[in-house]
């Protein structure tokens, strides 16, 4: 997936969207990479790089669907909210004056999405 690639012909990405919750979830992979699509607080739906901003490791494995309030890296345990913010990691002091925000999940356009997804139609979350 090209995340600069800039088209409008999928209306909303077209992938559809997470249960009706806050924090329900599904994963889904396109053009080999794998989103986490997921509903958050405020009812939005988000579309993110399924995998964590410290090492890469993926989130969650594709076609893993639920309600989650948080989801956690397997790998160093760092903990994403629903919104794609970092809300923790183990050992913070190690990090010395981590800006926080600078690792929260990269966020993935609509835009970008209806690339991916006019790609693989007939693909089910």
């Amino acid at each position: 997936m090209n995340e600069n690639h800039i088209s409008k012909e999928i209306p909303d990405g077209g992938l559809p969207a997470p249960g009706p919750e806050p924090g329900d979830f599904y994963t889904r992979s396109i053009d080999g990479r794998s989103l986490l699509i997921v509903r958050d607080g405020a009812g939005r739906t988000r579309r993110f790089l399924n995998q964590c901003r410290h090492r890469g490791a993926r989130l969650l494995p594709d076609g893993a669907r639920g309600c989650r309030r948080s989801f956690v890296c397997p790998y160093h345990a760092w903990r994403y909210d629903a919104s794609g913010a970092l809300k923790s990691l183990p050992r913070a002091e190690a990090f010395g004056a981590l800006s926080w925000s600078d690792f929260d999940l990269v966020e993935i356009t609509a835009d970008d999405a209806a690339v991916g997804a006019a790609t693989n139609e007939g693909s089910t979350p």
